[in-house]
Parts: C-alpha cells; structure tokens; sequence
C-alpha cells in the first residue's frame, strides 16, 4: 500500500508549522485526495454552536510540532484560529460551508493545503452518516470492541489453514476507522480515530495515519 505523492507531501507540510509576522490569504479547494485513491469533500456545516481551545499536536515520523488551536463553530461559520507556543498566530481557517479560505504565515508558502487540516477535524467532529455521504472510495466505521481479519484456506495436505491480518483494535472509550469501501472490510485502515469520551467534542483525540506515520493529537483546554 503506496500512499500517493501528493497526499505525502500535505502531510509533510503540516508539520511545518513556522513563525512569521506576514501572512497571505488563500481560497482552498474543499475537496481533498486521501490514500489509495480516495477522496473527501467537505461537508455543509452542522446545526450546531461549540468554542473550545485545544492544544494541537503534530507529530510525522521523528518529527513533532505543537500548537495552540482555538475553534468555534455555528450553522453559518467555522473558524480554527493556529497559535505558536510564543503566541505568533500561523494561520486562521475560515468555512461558511461552501467555501475554505484560509490566512496564514508566509513561510508556509502555498504548497501548505489548509483543507486537509480542515477535512480531519470534520472527519472527527462530523457525525459518521453525514461524513461517509462526502467519501468517495472510503467508508467511516465505528470500531465496537478488538477485532480480528483472518481468512481461511486449504493447504495442499487438505488441511485448513488461518492467516489473520493484523488486529485492528480499539483502546478508547469510541473508535472509529476509515476503510478503503473497495478493498473489503478485510484491509487495514487507511485512517484510525480514538475520543477519550463517547460525545467527540468533549473527547481528547488522537487520529493516526499508520502509512503516513502520521499522528494529530487534540486536547481540550476549555
């Protein structure tokens, strides 16, 4: 399983979370490539009103980068609002649930596709019917309890033979996965979500993209 070069590189740049007192403004595609050949679309905005402050942590590879977040949230608008640790703002995402734009640091530079970070909080925040309504290629599932993938065969001798994938478990109060819908249920998952509590806005979360080495840690602070 090959992750493409594009969705490497987003992932990349999302760790490089540089300072700068210059920003530009951006308008953002709200369609997104995710790996194997899936994609999301952003979807309209909830009925909903929430604003929180999390500490966001980045971490590809070796790599780690933490960040202030402020998010806030009604029917009409989504801001999330990136702060360094020292207080510099690096970027500010702004969804009305048509259009991203998004101001940011300079440094960035362009190449830094702001819609992904916006799709993976809509991809944990999102109920998963209306989520799985705007994936092309993939399906979000609810992960109830360990589980394993294992496929029987008949060796040459006649005797039945096991080959079980790895096992794809839940450590958390709810998990969730996000499967390749043209591979089968017996894939790994492309993308894996943990909430320390059922209702996700009041959760600690972890998401993990294991091909990617590629982990987004929020935690609320109000």
């Amino acid at each position: 399983m090959k992750l493409s070069t594009s969705f490497q590189t987003i992932i990349l740049l999302l760790g490089l979370l540089l300072l700068s007192a210059c920003s530009q403004s951006l308008t953002r595609q709200t369609c997104v490539s995710l790996p194997q050949d899936s994609h999301y679309c952003l979807a309209p905005l909830l009925n909903q009103t929430h604003s929180m402050t999390q500490k966001i942590n980045i971490k590809v590879g070796a790599q780690q980068h933490e960040l202030m977040g402020q998010l806030d949230m009604d029917p009409q608008n989504m801001t999330l609002v990136g702060v360094a640790p020292l207080g510099q703002a690096l970027f500010t995402l702004d969804y009305d649930g048509n259009t991203l734009n998004s101001e940011q640091s300079i440094l960035l530079g362009k190449q830094f596709k702001a819609e992904y970070l916006m799709a993976m909080l809509q991809l944990i925040y999102w109920p998963q019917q209306e989520v799985n309504h705007y994936l092309q290629g993939a399906q979000l599932k609810t992960l109830d309890q360990p589980t394993s993938h294992c496929t029987t065969s008949d060796s040459p001798k006649h005797n039945k033979s096991v080959d079980c994938a790895k096992t794809v478990q839940c450590g958390a109060v709810l998990c969730k996965a996000l499967y390749n819908s043209e591979n089968g249920s017996t894939e790994m998952p492309l993308l894996q979500i943990q909430y320390s509590d059922p209702s996700p806005w009041n959760a600690n979360i972890t998401l993990t993209i294991p091909q990617a080495e590629f982990t987004l840690t929020l935690t609320p602070i109000t």
